[in-house]
């Protein structure tokens, strides 16, 4: 089960840019869930990639760029 939704603000869970979640596949030829997302790279090229569900998470609407979901540069989980 994906427990993202359309739309949803994301990132890597080790780094990088906000991305938005286009498009939700749940697998079914075996290969396990996919959340295909798209972001700008260097905020002119947009590009798209599909990532495994446990590798994302959820950018708080007030996070600040660059910051960790918890407003610590340079640490998502912290």
């Amino acid at each position: 089960m994906i427990e993202f939704e359309l739309g949803e603000v994301v990132r890597l869970k080790s780094g990088g840019p906000k991305m938005t979640v286009t498009s939700l596949d749940e697998g079914s030829l075996g290969s396990g869930p996919e959340v295909w997302c798209e972001w700008f790279d260097d905020k002119t090229k947009v590009q798209s990639g599909g990532f495994a569900p446990t590798s994302l998470e959820k950018v708080p609407p007030d996070a600040k760029p660059g910051l960790g979901a918890r407003g610590k540069p340079g640490s998502w989980m912290g």
